[in-house]
Protein backbone atom coordinates (compact mmCIF):
# COMPACT_ATOMS: atom_id res chain seq x y z
CA UNK A 1 0.00 0.00 0.00
CA UNK A 2 1.16 3.25 -0.82
CA UNK A 3 2.37 5.38 2.08
CA UNK A 4 0.85 8.75 1.37
CA UNK A 5 -2.38 6.67 0.67
CA UNK A 6 -4.31 6.78 4.08
CA UNK A 7 -7.02 3.36 5.27
CA UNK A 8 -10.12 3.86 3.56
CA UNK A 9 -8.73 5.52 0.24
CA UNK A 10 -9.33 3.02 -2.84
CA UNK A 11 -6.78 2.95 -5.93
CA UNK A 12 -7.57 4.72 -8.97
CA UNK A 13 -8.00 1.19 -10.84
CA UNK A 14 -10.51 0.15 -7.97
CA UNK A 15 -12.62 3.41 -8.07
CA UNK A 16 -12.94 3.53 -11.62
CA UNK A 17 -15.43 1.13 -12.05
CA UNK A 18 -17.89 2.41 -9.35
CA UNK A 19 -20.91 4.35 -10.37
CA UNK A 20 -19.50 4.40 -13.93
CA UNK A 21 -22.79 4.95 -15.47
CA UNK A 22 -23.38 7.70 -12.97
CA UNK A 23 -20.11 8.95 -13.79
CA UNK A 24 -20.71 9.81 -17.66
CA UNK A 25 -23.99 10.74 -16.97
CA UNK A 26 -22.79 13.33 -14.77
CA UNK A 27 -19.81 14.51 -17.13
CA UNK A 28 -22.28 14.63 -19.71
CA UNK A 29 -23.74 17.77 -17.74
CA UNK A 30 -21.33 19.27 -16.73
CA UNK A 31 -19.42 19.79 -19.95
CA UNK A 32 -22.64 22.05 -21.08
CA UNK A 33 -20.91 24.87 -18.06
CA UNK A 34 -17.76 25.28 -20.17
CA UNK A 35 -16.97 28.62 -22.26
CA UNK A 36 -14.80 28.47 -25.18
CA UNK A 37 -11.34 29.24 -24.30
CA UNK A 38 -11.44 29.03 -20.51
CA UNK A 39 -8.88 27.31 -18.55
CA UNK A 40 -10.28 24.79 -16.30
CA UNK A 41 -8.99 22.77 -13.83
CA UNK A 42 -9.55 18.79 -13.13
CA UNK A 43 -8.73 17.06 -9.65
CA UNK A 44 -7.44 13.40 -9.97
CA UNK A 45 -11.07 11.88 -9.24
CA UNK A 46 -12.40 9.05 -11.85
CA UNK A 47 -15.33 11.60 -12.07
CA UNK A 48 -13.25 14.53 -13.64
CA UNK A 49 -11.30 11.42 -15.52
CA UNK A 50 -14.57 11.00 -17.11
CA UNK A 51 -15.44 14.39 -17.62
CA UNK A 52 -12.37 14.83 -19.41
CA UNK A 53 -12.97 11.79 -21.61
CA UNK A 54 -16.63 14.07 -22.35
CA UNK A 55 -15.28 17.33 -23.45
CA UNK A 56 -16.82 18.00 -26.85
CA UNK A 57 -15.07 18.40 -29.92
CA UNK A 58 -13.72 21.28 -30.99
CA UNK A 59 -14.21 23.62 -28.02
CA UNK A 60 -11.00 24.93 -27.71
CA UNK A 61 -9.24 24.94 -23.95
CA UNK A 62 -6.91 24.53 -21.76
CA UNK A 63 -7.10 21.96 -19.27
CA UNK A 64 -5.23 21.61 -16.13
CA UNK A 65 -5.05 18.51 -14.22
CA UNK A 66 -2.59 16.79 -12.06
CA UNK A 67 -4.02 13.39 -13.05
CA UNK A 68 -1.60 11.45 -15.44
CA UNK A 69 -5.17 9.40 -16.29
CA UNK A 70 -6.60 12.70 -17.49
CA UNK A 71 -3.25 13.35 -19.52
CA UNK A 72 -3.40 10.06 -21.21
CA UNK A 73 -7.37 10.19 -21.72
CA UNK A 74 -6.62 13.85 -23.27
CA UNK A 75 -3.10 13.34 -25.21
CA UNK A 76 -4.81 12.74 -28.46
CA UNK A 77 -7.22 15.58 -28.48
CA UNK A 78 -3.84 18.49 -29.35
CA UNK A 79 -6.06 20.83 -32.02
CA UNK A 80 -8.36 21.95 -29.90
CA UNK A 81 -7.16 21.40 -25.98
CA UNK A 82 -4.42 22.91 -24.51
CA UNK A 83 -2.91 20.17 -21.83
CA UNK A 84 -1.30 21.16 -19.21
CA UNK A 85 -0.02 18.89 -16.41
CA UNK A 86 1.12 20.30 -13.37
CA UNK A 87 3.99 18.35 -11.81
CA UNK A 88 5.28 16.74 -8.29
CA UNK A 89 5.84 13.70 -6.49
CA UNK A 90 4.13 10.90 -8.17
CA UNK A 91 1.53 8.92 -6.42
CA UNK A 92 1.34 5.16 -8.08
CA UNK A 93 -1.72 3.85 -6.48
CA UNK A 94 -3.93 7.47 -7.22
CA UNK A 95 -2.14 7.95 -10.50
CA UNK A 96 -1.55 11.49 -9.12
CA UNK A 97 1.18 14.32 -8.72
CA UNK A 98 1.11 16.52 -5.64
CA UNK A 99 3.35 18.64 -3.34
CA UNK A 100 5.51 21.58 -3.44
CA UNK A 101 5.96 21.67 -6.82
CA UNK A 102 2.23 20.81 -7.98
CA UNK A 103 1.30 23.71 -5.97
CA UNK A 104 3.83 26.29 -7.06
CA UNK A 105 2.80 25.28 -10.86
CA UNK A 106 -0.51 25.92 -10.09
CA UNK A 107 -0.18 29.51 -8.70
CA UNK A 108 1.53 30.35 -11.81
CA UNK A 109 -1.93 29.59 -13.80
CA UNK A 110 -5.18 31.67 -14.30
CA UNK A 111 -8.03 29.20 -13.61
CA UNK A 112 -11.59 29.63 -14.56
CA UNK A 113 -13.47 26.62 -13.49
CA UNK A 114 -12.34 23.86 -10.93
CA UNK A 115 -13.69 20.87 -11.53
CA UNK A 116 -13.35 18.10 -8.51
CA UNK A 117 -14.83 15.26 -6.73
CA UNK A 118 -14.43 13.86 -3.09
CA UNK A 119 -15.43 11.30 -0.62
CA UNK A 120 -18.50 12.71 0.77
CA UNK A 121 -21.00 15.43 1.03
CA UNK A 122 -21.92 16.68 3.96
CA UNK A 123 -25.56 19.54 4.00
CA UNK A 124 -23.56 21.24 6.12
CA UNK A 125 -20.17 20.77 6.38
CA UNK A 126 -19.29 20.43 2.49
CA UNK A 127 -17.30 17.94 0.53
CA UNK A 128 -14.74 15.81 2.22
CA UNK A 129 -11.47 13.76 1.40
CA UNK A 130 -10.15 10.61 3.34
CA UNK A 131 -6.86 12.15 2.04
CA UNK A 132 -5.15 14.71 4.20
CA UNK A 133 -2.99 16.11 1.47
CA UNK A 134 -5.46 15.59 -1.31
CA UNK A 135 -8.07 17.64 0.86
CA UNK A 136 -5.56 20.09 1.39
CA UNK A 137 -4.17 20.57 -2.02
CA UNK A 138 -7.99 20.81 -3.53
CA UNK A 139 -8.16 23.43 -0.98
CA UNK A 140 -6.08 25.40 -2.64
CA UNK A 141 -7.12 24.73 -5.70
CA UNK A 142 -10.75 25.97 -4.58
CA UNK A 143 -9.11 29.12 -3.20
CA UNK A 144 -7.24 29.86 -6.53
CA UNK A 145 -9.69 29.03 -9.19
CA UNK A 146 -12.20 31.86 -9.97
CA UNK A 147 -15.44 29.73 -10.17
CA UNK A 148 -15.47 25.93 -8.82
CA UNK A 149 -17.88 23.21 -9.32
CA UNK A 150 -18.21 19.70 -7.17
CA UNK A 151 -19.29 16.41 -9.44
CA UNK A 152 -20.73 13.96 -7.07
CA UNK A 153 -22.84 11.17 -7.71
CA UNK A 154 -25.38 10.09 -5.09
CA UNK A 155 -23.39 7.28 -2.74
CA UNK A 156 -21.08 10.29 -1.79
CA UNK A 157 -24.51 12.26 -0.34
CA UNK A 158 -24.20 12.09 3.07
CA UNK A 159 -21.45 10.88 3.27
CA UNK A 160 -18.86 12.25 5.97
CA UNK A 161 -14.57 11.44 5.22
CA UNK A 162 -12.43 12.84 7.44
CA UNK A 163 -11.21 16.06 5.78
CA UNK A 164 -13.38 18.76 4.80
CA UNK A 165 -11.85 21.06 2.36
CA UNK A 166 -15.03 22.75 0.27
CA UNK A 167 -18.06 24.52 2.42
CA UNK A 168 -21.28 24.57 0.57
CA UNK A 169 -21.01 28.44 0.36
CA UNK A 170 -17.85 28.10 -1.50
CA UNK A 171 -19.24 26.09 -4.36
CA UNK A 172 -20.87 27.85 -7.40
CA UNK A 173 -22.58 24.45 -8.52
CA UNK A 174 -23.08 20.43 -8.14
CA UNK A 175 -23.36 18.07 -10.54
CA UNK A 176 -24.89 15.08 -9.58
CA UNK A 177 -27.26 12.01 -10.63
CA UNK A 178 -31.24 11.70 -10.47
CA UNK A 179 -30.82 8.99 -7.64
CA UNK A 180 -29.60 12.13 -5.51
CA UNK A 181 -32.95 14.10 -5.67
CA UNK A 182 -34.86 12.78 -2.54
CA UNK A 183 -31.33 13.61 -0.45
CA UNK A 184 -31.32 16.86 -2.48
CA UNK A 185 -35.10 17.63 -1.70
CA UNK A 186 -34.85 17.19 1.78
CA UNK A 187 -31.13 18.28 2.79
CA UNK A 188 -30.54 20.67 0.01
CA UNK A 189 -33.55 23.10 -1.16
CA UNK A 190 -31.69 26.12 0.40
CA UNK A 191 -28.49 25.22 -1.05
CA UNK A 192 -26.00 28.26 -1.84
CA UNK A 193 -25.02 26.75 -5.21
CA UNK A 194 -26.22 25.53 -8.72
CA UNK A 195 -27.34 22.41 -8.06
CA UNK A 196 -27.33 19.70 -11.20
CA UNK A 197 -29.40 16.51 -12.00
CA UNK A 198 -28.06 14.84 -15.06
CA UNK A 199 -30.16 13.66 -18.25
Amino acid sequence: MDATAPLGELSQQERESRQLEEKLAIAREAVRLLLPGETILLDASTTALEFAGALPEGLPLRVVTYSLAVVERLSSRDEDIELVQLGGIFEQRGRRFSGMITENSLRSLRIDRFFFSGGGLHPTLGVSEPNPEQARLKRMMLEHATWSCALLDHTKFGVKTDYFFAAPNELEALVTDRESRAFAKSHLKDAPFDLRFAR
